[in-house]
């Protein structure tokens, strides 16, 4: 270690050097404060003995000047005094020192101290380099959540870019539809468009789990589900026709075999619900199969809301499962909303959930707004429920209208 002393008497300074030295420190004298001061704006040391009554800048003072750098490294201060009153070593204590001795102790107790300031400057410079390491790594966590957070945020553009138009209307049904993930992204995807002259398919699913793993599987549900188009509102491209859309067909045979298809194999959480309907615009019908998902909401015009469908297994569990349609006529006006259990399971500060039947007074209380204001609608009360916007499930919605000509 290398120690500075700073000591006016010459006597003393010579002293505690030569005594210093023999124990094997480097130490270089000073005759006062000002030249100490100097020496230290200079020179590296870890350790200042300062004499507290010197001319032109005193001990206390150097003491201060040393603690309020902030250039400077750590300085262990031990301060030497003839004082031995309580106050003056309160004083000394409080303005930054680190240790005080009485010039009247023994050589062997300046040693000792000496000594046990060592000590603590091991700790303090490993405690530096621990809290520089640590500070490195905080730096590459937030380089690298910079990069996960930059993924993400593409990843939910391309979530949402697999989403069907807002607000579009075929041959006479308007769709709309809500999609908030709980986080950047999410396991609830929805979609809709037509088989053929006659039939719209459409459909709501929610894979298992959150986060990155279960959007992953949505993503590719969701280009495996929804065929390409010759254009955004128009029947499949012959040339991309999938068998699973064969006609006629139902909502039960569809669900039925892609639950064949996704059979998750070793993997148990590999499985999704889903709700998946067809409208069938010459019966007027709507075609509703479920598996293991949430009920739909149907909304006669003019009439109570009623939960509809019969839930079977979700896809991807038992390969043989047995999946059945429920088949309701429709009319002018009527409102179906496909829904994930995120909004009927949200939770307020009293673990009160918002519920199913919360929600279809909701979306009753909607019947005379239009449909593209009943997300935003839905997405207030959820957060007054809930009392923030941060949810724990992903929230999803497909709402669909069967337009009145007559407005």
């Amino acid at each position: 270690m290398k120690i500075l002393l700073a000591e006016d008497d010459p006597v003393t300074r010579l002293l505690y050097s030569r005594n210093l030295k023999a124990c094997g420190y480097d130490v270089v004298t000073a005759e006062n404060g000002v030249i100490a001061w100097e020496y230290l704006q200079s020179e590296p040391f870890q350790i200042l003995i300062s004499d507290w009554e010197m001319p032109e800048l005193n001990g206390l003072e150097l003491c201060q000047r040393v603690k309020s750098a902030p250039d400077l490294p750590y300085i262990f201060v031990l301060l030497l005094t003839a004082r031995d009153d309580e106050s003056s070593l309160i004083q000394g204590l409080d303005i930054g020192a680190d240790d005080y001795l009485a010039k009247t102790s023994d050589i062997e107790v300046l040693k000792a101290r000496i000594r046990s300031a060592g000590r603590i400057i091991h700790l303090t410079a490993e405690l530096e380099a621990k809290n520089l390491h640590l500070k490195e790594i905080n730096e590459r966590l937030d380089k690298a959540y910079s990069y996960i957070k930059r993924d993400l945020e593409l990843a939910a553009k391309a979530q949402l870019g697999l989403l069907p138009p807002q607000n579009a209307i075929i041959k006479g049904v308007r769709f709309n539809w809500l999609f908030l993930p709980s986080t950047f992204i999410g396991g609830d995807t929805l979609n809709y468009f037509r088989i053929n002259d006659f039939q719209i398919a459409f459909y709501q699913l929610d894979v298992a789990g959150h986060g990155v793993a279960s959007a992953l599987h949505s993503f590719s549900l969701s280009r495996i589900l929804s065929p390409d188009f010759t254009s955004e509102t128009s029947a499949i491209s012959p040339k991309e026709y999938d068998p699973l859309y064969s006609s006629p067909t139902s909502a039960a045979h569809i669900v039925a075999e892609l639950n064949k298809r996704f059979q998750s194999g070793a993997d148990t959480l590999d499985y999704f619900t889903m709700a998946y309907g067809l409208i069938d615009l010459g019966e007027e019908t709507f075609d509703i199969c479920l598996a293991g998902h949430q009920k739909p909401i149907y909304i006669p015009f003019g009439r109570k809301p009623d939960s509809i469908g019969s839930s079977g297994f979700p896809v991807g569990i038992l390969p043989e499962s047995d999946y059945e349609s429920t088949i309701l006529k429709f009319g002018k006006g009527d409102r179906l909303f496909l829904h994930s259990d995120g909004i009927a399971e949200c939770m307020n500060t009293s673990g009160e959930e918002f519920g199913i039947e919360r929600l279809k007074e909701l979306l009753y209380a909607t019947q005379h707004h239009d449909l593209s204001d009943v997300g935003n609608i839905l997405m207030t009360q959820l957060e007054k429920w809930k009392g923030n916007n941060h949810f724990e499930d992903d929230i999803s919605m497909l709402a669909l209208e069967i337009e009145r000509k007559d407005g």
